[in-house]
């Protein structure tokens, strides 16, 4: 058992990093200490926008099991249940925390409605963070407006190639060569441009002089938004919508409902519409990276590229003042985003890259590095306490099959949640599940204890006492 500082009797409960896997979902309905159930829709959700193809099964199936933790009843839960079975909590007192990352594994467009429909129904005891996978679905406008016209070089340089931000001047070649030196001496970055994965994709024939959204939007998940396996996971969604005897999705079906998901009222739209970057609960400040010392207190400017941050951005000298300028920041880019005026929104787009363009970022920032935790400096620690913050609860960096505590002097503690890939070569796991039988979310309870529940990844009970 971990203490903390508490004001009040309110139960909190949180989860982390989901990405779309259903079947997870279904694990943590079943844990007897889950806030969550499943309840039957008034009525069948109907085809969105972004499930504009599908042709809707006409039967609705039982009731995914509250309790059993059979495989069986975790299969059930697919994409074709959650057209009839929401969510809904279990009594009138709990505060539910979804830390970020709802997308890009699995029936992450049918989990990411659940989540919507969830806060629509709870809206001040339902929190959503937003996560950098959920952040890096704002290209999707782009990928449809502008991709088209370019040739594959330009189009990758073009959305993905920092120096075309919207402004009337490119960054300076030192920023320019700072980030190349960090990129080569990284495996992350060495990935596949857009021109070699055409020539992949289509080896007899000679590269296409202009790009396509649909294979642009292909190497983008795969090389670009860390969602490799993403646009067959859609694929999948959609088989499981559609009637039996329905015609498999075509590429362009598939890509398809990537972007409408972007437009008004989509899911993406939506979650972008409705999270906040920050959020603060009785003492515990709730993000989906980290605070560190680049980036407590630190709000961007909206219309300022990302290697004007340092300069234009504003610090904040009090917790819940930081808290509500990042709301503001968030709520103006995404406005900006969707009426596609100014810099739409870049600069919440950038906000969710990798660490090393933004590391001012509470997103991606992180207390765990490759070779494990780190303290948080005293400074970070004493910006936090002052403000009656004694807990920040976190994911995004993968940290084992169990939340990982870092517990300081005056009571301070960090915990990182983040239970992805934790059983990889597991024989539990499967097409969508890289955790094994993991299970991992914690309980913040009235009395000043926070507690974590699930299971390891070889299926044995996690519980903290």
């Amino acid at each position: 058992m971990v203490v903390r500082r508490s004001l009040s009797r309110l139960r909190i409960c949180y989860i982390t990093d989901i990405e779309g896997d259903v079947a997870y979902l279904q694990r943590f309905l079943q844990h007897a200490d889950c806030p969550l159930r499943w309840e039957p829709r008034p009525r069948p959700l109907a085809s969105s926008p972004a499930l504009q193809y599908t042709a809707v099964r006409s039967h609705a199936p039982p009731l995914p099991a509250a309790s059993s933790s059979s495989a069986a009843a975790v299969a059930a839960c697919d994409a074709h249940a959650l057209q009839y079975y929401t969510l809904g909590l279990k009594d009138d007192d709990t505060h539910f925390v979804f830390g970020g990352d709802v997308f890009d594994q699995g029936a992450d467009l049918m989990l990411g409605q659940c989540l919507l429909d969830l806060k629509a129904r709870y809206p001040d005891r339902v929190h959503l963070i937003l996560g950098n996978r959920d952040i890096n679905k704002m290209v999707m406008t782009r990928i449809v407006d502008e991709v088209d016209a370019l040739t594959p070089v330009e189009a990758e340089d073009h959305l993905f190639g920092l120096h075309h931000y919207p402004s009337p001047q490119g960054p300076p070649s030192t920023f320019l060569a700072d980030i190349a030196a960090a990129k080569a001496t990284s495996t992350r970055f060495r990935s596949v441009g857009y021109a070699a994965f055409l020539a992949a994709l289509r080896p007899e024939t000679p590269p296409p002089p202009r790009a396509d959204r649909v294979s642009f939007l292909r190497w983008a998940l795969q090389h670009r938004m860390g969602g490799y396996r993403a646009f067959e996971h859609r694929r999948s969604e959609l088989r499981q919508l559609r009637a039996a005897d329905a015609p498999a999705p075509t590429d362009a079906e598939v890509a398809s409902t990537f972007f409408e998901a972007a437009r008004p009222g989509g899911v993406y739209a939506e979650y972008l519409r409705r999270g906040r970057l920050a959020c603060v609960l009785e003492g515990i400040l709730f993000v989906h990276g980290g605070v560190t010392a680049a980036n407590v207190g630190f709000v961007p400017d909206v219309a300022a590229p990302l290697w004007e941050q340092p300069q234009r951005g504003r610090h904040i000298a009090e917790v819940h003042a930081w808290v509500d300028a990042l709301e503001g920041f968030r709520r103006a880019a995404v406005d900006a985003w969707r009426r596609g005026e100014g810099t739409r929104g870049e600069a919440l787009r950038h906000y969710a890259l990798p660490r090393l363009f933004a590391p001012y970022s509470v997103v991606v920032g992180s207390f765990v590095e490759a070779d494990g935790p780190r303290l948080a400096p005293l400074p970070v620690v004493h910006y936090l306490l002052s403000g009656g913050v004694s807990t920040v609860c976190s994911g995004h960096q993968p940290c084992g099959d169990a939340p990982l505590v870092v517990r300081q002097p005056g009571g301070f503690l960090m915990v990182d949640a983040d239970n992805s890939y934790c059983g990889r070569g597991n024989a539990l796991c499967g097409p969508t599940n890289h955790r094994g039988g993991a299970l991992s979310f914690l309980c913040m309870e009235g009395d000043g204890a926070v507690w974590a529940r699930g299971a390891r990844a070889d299926g044995r009970p996690l519980r903290t006492s």
